[in-house]
């Protein structure tokens, strides 16, 4: 056998102590560890060097060390011995999906269509690389449900680059009933080969019954007899067509099915009047403050965490020089809460920051529903133009009564910049200075957030009052979001 087994309470690196092994298949065992320098767990995959399939295992390193999603784990390390090697990676608690669905049966049409949707996200991100990389193993059995009911994809000792103007795969690598038609010799995988494993996979999901066992022409009746919609059903059934060219014929051709199927968008836009607003469920919001120290990113975090609350992809960015989010950086990773970290951007609590953006463009925006924008204080017309660039715009307001007058300073400054469309916002208890700044100060469109004492974990009270004033925000503009 070509697997290495270590014992529990065994240290390899120097460092890290084995607890238990958690996977074992027949060119490697995934163990869980402790780091005992800093006391976290980390997964800990072993391959052994006799293994003849270790160079297509020492694949999954390459693949993954430069990605950066919240559905991949991270390669923090790496070293050799004289009988393995041994790659360090994010370990994600949770249950296997294959385990998962032997366990409860087959996925109900709503949860699966919510997986469904994070499948596609990982996919569209991974064909997006230069070169695309075609994962080729989708099924349940690479993935982990974590507590919180979202998916991890865990193994990716499968993929492979694209190639260009090549006509078969090389070596025909996959896993029976998931596996595309092309993996065994009939072409070369692309990103319709991943579509194909996807249907499968979703096949699986829906019915309990593994790909190998259903016969292509039962495959609309079992999924009827699931519960499964017409439409979803045929959209499942598209995907698992054996020739490549009768799939979507790429991501773009994937969502707008996926949508069509499901007629699901991340958030539900509508024409106002004569006013076109946003029908592809992308929305930027910029937070500007009339005084210093007003609480801009507090409120930029309190909406960023009711959005990701509701399930949509959501990025912060600071288009200022305060410096507040590499301090909120520290102290995550102080706490070891630390999500994930690259160039330009670090993740946690489910919500990605980008610290002192100087240029909008590095956000990628088609991996987002929702931007928020900290502008900090409005200091300058540059600060307004970027401003006004944003799909929906929010003055923070002072929130005692004797720095109100600068409302009419502010006012005063950028007399020649204000826009109709701006909102001003005000953090309180109740509704009283909101209130007052409407008959006292003229502002039409005002909404009032709550104080939250912790921004990060609010209340069932304080999102409901957070989720209250997003709906009006929306509302002012002519639109409406689904939270």
């Amino acid at each position: 056998m070509n697997t290495l087994i270590m014992d529990a309470g065994q240290v390899i690196g120097s460092k890290y102590k084995i607890i238990e092994t958690i996977g074992q298949g027949g060119t490697s065992v995934v163990y869980l560890a402790e780091n005992l320098a800093v006391n976290n767990i980390w997964a800990v995959k072993a391959i052994p060097r006799n293994s003849p399939w270790f160079l297509t295992e020492i694949n999954e390193l390459m693949v993954l060390k430069d990605l950066s999603h919240p559905m991949l784990p991270r390669i923090t390390d790496y070293f050799e011995d004289e009988n393995a090697c041994y790659i360090i990676m994010d370990y994600f608690p949770g249950t296997n999906l294959q385990d998962y669905v032997s366990r409860n049966g087959p996925i109900e049409e709503t949860q699966l269509i919510k997986w469904t949707e994070e499948l596609i996200d990982v996919l569209i991100y991974l064909h997006g690389q230069n070169p695309a990389i075609i994962y080729r193993d989708m099924k349940p059995g690479n993935f982990i449900v974590t507590q919180e009911g979202r998916l991890k994809l865990i193994d990716f000792g499968t993929a492979r680059y694209s190639k260009e103007g090549a006509l078969e795969d090389t070596v025909y690598i996959g896993t029976q009933g998931y596996a595309a038609p092309e993996q065994y010799g009939t072409g070369v995988s692309d990103e319709r080969t991943d579509y194909y494993s996807l249907g499968m996979t979703l096949l699986h999901l829906a019915t309990g019954i593994h790909p190998l066992q259903i016969r292509k022409d039962n495959v609309i009746p079992l999924l009827k007899k699931a519960g499964i919609s017409k439409r979803f059903a045929g959209f499942i059934s598209e995907l698992i067509e054996p020739d490549p060219a009768n799939r979507p014929r790429n991501s773009d051709d994937l969502l707008k099915k996926f949508h069509k199927a499901t007629r699901k968008t991340p958030i539900q836009f509508h024409y106002n009047k004569d006013k076109i607003v946003f029908g592809n469920g992308k929305s930027t919001l910029a937070v500007a403050s009339i005084l210093p120290n007003s609480g801009v990113t507090s409120l930029c975090i309190a909406l960023g965490i009711c959005f990701k609350k509701s399930g949509y992809r959501t990025a912060l960015a600071e288009l200022n020089n305060s410096g507040d989010f590499e301090r909120i950086k520290s102290e995550f990773e102080t706490l070891y809460a630390l999500d994930d970290a690259g160039s330009n951007y670090f993740q946690a609590e489910g919500l990605r920051f980008y610290p002192s953006v100087t240029d909008a463009g590095i956000i990628p925006k088609n991996q987002l529903d929702i931007i928020i924008q900290d502008l900090g204080t409005m200091q300058n017309e540059r600060t307004v133009r970027e401003f006004n660039r944003a799909d929906i715009k929010i003055i923070l307001c002072p929130n005692v009564f004797w720095k109100f007058s600068h409302i009419k300073d502010f006012e005063n400054k950028f007399s020649n910049s204000l826009m109709d469309d701006w909102i001003y916002a005000v953090f309180s208890h109740d509704k009283h200075e909101e209130k007052i700044l409407k008959k006292n100060y003229k502002l039409n469109t005002v909404v009032t957030f709550p104080q939250v004492f912790d921004i990060f974990n609010p209340s069932g009270a304080d999102l409901k009052l957070i989720k209250k004033a997003v709906i009006k925000l929306f509302g002012c503009t002519g639109q409406k979001v689904g939270i």
